[in-house]
């Protein structure tokens, strides 16, 4: 029996843009604090509104003692329009991201033409994010007009006495031909099937042909969250995009636990680009326990440009949770 399936689909539609600029002979500015640097003007969408840059490189906000320790940036546009963006500044060092700056949403209104991006990098560590004498960044910019576009499509579902077409990705998570389950660390089961986990990991299909199951049920040591994240790696070739650091970490765990290279690199990637002062010091924990030889480099480089900022937080003890940890950061951030 044919049934009727409306499918609705609304977008808010935004305009991006990527902005690149590259500065010569850097050390050349001899800029004062409050003093900027102009960048070039540019666009973001067709409407005539521009938008640039003005780069503090002796800062533009001082801290509670009246320093400047931090090189600030605004973005402006040219005329004032209210209007709501989010954007992300990435200083380039030898062809890789050095510093990523994600300041979240930016709200102009009608009378605002700048709002400020604060404490981009370290006065005191610029040339961390020079390759020789030229400083290279780009800014990743969304702007969203609060307009919204919706569509529905209405089509004929065929029933269910016509053979559904599977595929991996639809059988995740569901029990239509599962043979085996997996078990939480808190206890909760979920279904799988064996040919799809031991074409992902040699470790799986070796515990499988050797029947190390109890009553088809795999038995894990990770939470439900980091085991659901593994099977949609597993089933459809990528995890969920907005997941946390926590389970990130776990993932990667996970994968070193299999033998998972592709789930170990793509996590490497998803921590570099989400680094932040309150999770640098897990994920370099994380990094040095896996192994991770790409994003340690990374996160260590990342610590060193914040580590005021990290070595005074209290958190730091606490995310490690090991004294020999905070010792190897510490003696790491002297060099």
């Amino acid at each position: 029996m044919a049934g009727i399936v409306s499918n609705a689909y609304t977008r808010v539609t935004a305009s991006k843009s990527e902005f690149n600029w590259k500065i010569d002979n850097y050390s050349n500015l001899n800029k004062k604090p409050k003093e900027f640097l102009k960048s070039p003007e540019f666009k973001v969408d067709e409407s005539e509104n521009l938008f640039y840059l003005e780069l503090y490189p002796s800062g533009f906000q001082p801290d509670s003692s009246g320093q400047y320790k931090f090189a600030d940036i605004f973005l402006c546009q040219v005329r004032g329009e209210a209007l709501e963006c989010r954007c992300q500044i990435l200083f380039w060092g030898d062809g890789e991201p050095a510093v990523i700056v994600k300041p979240g949403m930016c709200s102009f209104d009608a009378d605002s033409k700048k709002f400020l991006i604060p404490k981009v990098f370290p006065i005191d560590e610029t040339s961390a994010v020079l390759v020789k004498d030229y400083m290279e960044l780009r800014l990743d910019v969304t702007i969203f007009t609060n307009e919204c576009e919706s569509s529905v499509n209405v089509s004929i579902d065929i029933s269910s006495d016509e053979s559904p077409r599977l595929d991996c990705s639809r059988l995740f998570l569901t029990k239509h031909l599962s043979d085996m389950s997996f078990r939480s660390k808190c206890g909760k089961l979920v279904a799988a099937h064996k040919a799809i986990v031991a074409s992902a990991s040699q470790v799986f299909a070796k515990r499988l042909v050797q029947n190390e199951l109890e009553n088809n049920v795999y038995i894990t040591v990770f939470e439900y969250e980091t085991l659901i994240e593994m099977l949609r790696y597993i089933y459809t070739g990528q995890p969920k995009e907005t997941i946390s650091t926590h389970v990130i970490c776990n993932l990667v765990e996970a994968a070193d636990t299999y033998a998972m290279k592709g789930l170990k690199s793509k996590c490497e990637k998803m921590l570099i680009s989400s680094l932040t002062t309150e999770n640098a010091i897990s994920v370099h924990k994380t990094a040095y326990l896996h192994d991770c030889t790409h994003l340690l480099e990374k996160v260590k480089e990342f610590i060193k440009f914040r580590s005021q900022e990290i070595t005074e937080s209290d958190e730091m003890y606490g995310l490690l949770g090991d004294c020999m940890e905070v010792d190897l950061i510490k003696s790491m951030l002297k060099k």
